[in-house]
């Protein structure tokens, strides 16, 4: 029983902190007000949400076979 509680306890933990992430990224996505805020806020809360070192976010460059990056971080 113990056991059970505890899982219990650790999922909605971590489904409240999944929440608050997605709030902050949310308000964040409705103060950028350009495509570069924009990727500034996708690539620095992805990075903080995964843990990670490095990020970046590319876009396709029109007719051309290849992507432009248009903001990276790591």
């Amino acid at each position: 029983l113990y056991s059970a509680e505890r899982d219990a306890r650790r999922r909605a933990e971590r489904r409240a902190e999944r929440s608050a992430r997605l709030q902050s990224l949310t308000a964040s996505l409705s103060a950028a007000l350009t495509p570069a805020e924009v990727a500034d806020v996708v690539v620095g809360q992805g990075i903080a949400a995964l843990g990670a070192r490095a990020g970046s976010v590319a876009l396709h460059a029109g007719e051309a076979r290849e992507l432009e990056i248009v903001q990276a971080v790591g």
